[in-house]
């Protein structure tokens, strides 16, 4: 197990200096754990008989998240002490400095992590002993969840070395930064649909005519639908002309991944594109207005896209469908509310 926890210790060190700095938002954070230690020292030919090997045990740490996986933590662990027969005891005290990798991410919801680095151990007996091994490597296991961007709550076990380990439960507080926002994956580059379409508005301007003494027809100004037209049952309905509020697609929270309920009502649209193969379609993906705007614009657009790659992968053609994200730019609703922006938060669909 030493050896082990040595080889998990250098992996750490090693790859830590050479992770480069990914997107997210970095920040320090403090917290402490309270547990049980089990300690198990050698006591060889002393005469001494181990006693109780169990104490309460509590750990305080720092250290900083500088990208989504990675961190860097320094440690004191109070250990508590064994004791002997006849009546003599030893007390542990450990500290360390050590990297920690966290997967899927230390930001949302629950992570486990690994971590390892170099400690030290204190004793304090009132038996003539001599610690044989000052400086070590550790290594140690744990799951977190996160609260929220600031508090999470944390288990983990320590081994600090043979006669020495740890396993607690606390909290840890995140400072120094401001609240962070889930990355967005990138569109890949070429996903069949041609150029990424950011949504704007064009004007057009008429080529120049020579003066000639006719009439010429004004175009028809367009129209843009802030509040679309709702229809109520949207699976089985595509209604040519009026933009359709997909009600029940839903995807999983700040990411373009499409929950699985929501695939049976995209089944409903193929369906009534496959019997109608002369109309066309554009996604259109919204958020509300919580964020940063650019930030939604792309969230929105992902979205749209993740809706026109599945109508494509169940056998509708890719000439047939296109997308496009506005962000909290087009709401429905008021965004005040949380009613409101949940209503705003939606894919619409237009057939034509």
């Amino acid at each position: 197990m030493t050896r082990l926890a040595r080889y998990l210790s250098l992996s750490l060190l090693i790859l830590l200096p050479q992770t480069q700095l990914l997107a997210g938002e970095k920040q320090w954070y403090l917290g402490a754990t309270g547990g049980a230690s089990l300690l198990d020292p050698i006591t060889g030919t002393s005469g001494f008989e181990l006693d109780q090997d169990t104490d309460t045990a509590f750990k305080v740490f720092a250290g900083y998240d500088f990208t989504d996986q990675w961190s860097v933590e320094g440690f004191y662990s109070y250990l508590g002490e064994a004791t002997f027969v006849p009546a003599n005891f030893l007390e542990y005290e450990t500290f360390g400095l050590g990297g920690q990798f966290s997967w899927p991410d230390n930001r949302d919801g629950f992570a486990l992590f690994v971590k390892g680095g170099v400690n030290g151990i204190k004793n304090y007996s009132s038996l003539p002993t001599e610690r044989v091994d000052d400086l070590q490597f550790y290594s140690g296991v744990g799951i977190e969840y996160h609260l929220n961007d600031f508090i999470s709550i944390r288990a983990e076990a320590d081994y600090y070395e043979e006669d020495a380990q740890y396993a607690g439960i606390g909290v840890r507080f995140r400072f120094g930064g401001t609240k962070r926002v889930a990355r967005v994956p990138e569109v890949e580059a070429d996903d069949g649909f041609g150029p990424e379409i950011e949504a704007q508005e064009t004007v057009h301007t008429p080529a120049a005519v020579d003066p000639v003494p006719v009439v010429i027809p004004q175009p028809a100004p367009e129209i843009i639908q802030t509040a679309p037209e709702y229809v109520p049952d949207t699976a089985g309905v595509i209604v040519p002309g009026i933009s359709t509020v997909l009600e029940g697609v839903t995807f999983e929270f700040a990411s373009p991944r499409l929950n699985a309920e929501s695939k049976a009502i995209l089944n409903a649209i193929v369906r009534d594109l496959q019997s109608q193969p002369e109309l066309r379609v554009k996604v259109d993906g919204h958020t509300d207005s919580v964020g940063n705007n650019s930030y939604n614009r792309r969230l929105s657009l992902l979205r749209a896209r993740s809706v026109a790659m599945y109508l494509v992968e169940q056998g509708v053609a890719r000439s047939r469908v296109k997308y496009l994200g506005f962000g909290g730019d087009r709401p429905r609703a008021d965004n005040a509310t949380e009613q409101g922006r949940q209503l705003n938060r939606r894919v619409e669909i237009l057939a034509y």
